[in-house]
């Protein structure tokens, strides 16, 4: 008699949760007399007996209420059937997967750094200091476009806050698309991999006005722009998955774009074109100083030059 290996599987996803080898008929059920025993209301408690002999698996219903499922084809009770290699198996609300020694196995992987990264990412103390820096972030480019007293007592707190709803939201949403996709869900891993992201969208709203200024038609920046959120925001849900899946195909990877596609579509349908804050309505300050930001509201044009011509009164003519 030849070794049968038997895979415990969720009702739904092609994960293995448990993995059983038998040298002998194996037996299951909810009984605790069984080689598998199983807690499901709807398994019998002698359920299904497997052997596999001469390099066949066999399967027989022991006369269970609610009969077994080969493949999703019901089997005689009492009767013993052949299945091959791979078949699922149903008994209950439980699937089991039945393979034999022989059976192809997939290519062995290439360790890679994402693996590296995962085990980093799982230390209990990333996604709190992650998080803090990224939040610590939020509110020092607040304060920098609004620097006074008025941040720190009425801005300060919202924003923190703002930032931290976006952590959260990000990582809910990852953990969401890898749930009903591959029946997996790392909330704390996605926490990390949402404020790497925030982290590259600060570096790109800074550092926008320096890679566009040269372009003088509006909807062309306002195009680039949402490319550049778009590629974050792809890196963003295709780590999550890597975090998730040790590998990726093409066809899953082209699956993916369209989430972050849909998110930028989303994001252009409720704003204005973007202005990177030179191109439209431009305005002047009173007062500045070297390496600091405006300490007074911006001016329009015509308040400028009216007070400009109040501060420095025209020269006497001769």
């Amino acid at each position: 008699m030849g070794r049968v290996i038997v895979e415990a599987l969720p009702q739904t996803g092609h994960f293995v949760e448990s993995r059983h080898v038998f040298d002998k008929t194996a037996t299951i059920g909810r009984s605790y007399s069984n080689d598998i025993i199983l807690d499901d209301p709807f398994v019998s408690p002698q359920h299904l007996a497997i052997s596999n002999q001469n390099g066949q698996i066999l399967l027989k219903d022991l006369a269970s209420e609610n009969g077994v499922f080969i493949n999703d084809e019901k089997i005689p009770a009492n009767k013993t059937v052949k299945a091959k290699s791979g078949d699922i198996v149903c008994v209950g609300r439980t699937r089991l997967k039945l393979l034999s020694p022989d059976h192809p196995v997939e290519p062995t992987q290439r360790l890679d750094k994402m693996l590296a990264f995962r085990d980093f990412v799982d230390r209990p103390w990333v996604p709190l200091v992650f998080s803090l820096v990224v939040i610590g972030l939020g509110v020092w480019f607040g304060y920098m476009e609004n620097p006074g007293d008025k941040f720190w007592k009425k801005q300060f707190y919202s924003t923190g806050i703002t930032y931290a709803a976006a952590i959260l939201s990000y990582a809910g949403l990852l953990s969401l698309y890898t749930f009903f996709v591959y029946k997996k869900s790392y909330f704390v891993r996605n926490l990390v991999v949402s404020n790497i992201g925030l982290f590259l969208n600060f570096i790109h709203n800074a550092s926008a006005p320096f890679l566009f200024f040269w372009i003088l038609n509006e909807s062309l920046v306002n195009f680039l722009d949402h490319a550049v959120s778009f590629i974050i925001l792809f890196l963003i849900f295709w780590t999550g998955v890597r975090l998730t899946k040790d590998t990726m195909s093409w066809k899953e990877v082209a699956r993916l774009a369209w989430v972050p596609l849909f998110l930028i579509m989303l994001a252009m349908l409720g704003s204005e074109f973007s202005s990177l804050d030179f191109q439209n309505a431009p305005v002047y300050q009173t007062k500045l100083a070297p390496g600091m930001g405006p300490l007074t509201e911006p001016l329009t044009l015509d308040e400028f030059l009216t007070e400009s011509a109040r501060r420095f009164p025209p020269p006497p003519e001769n």
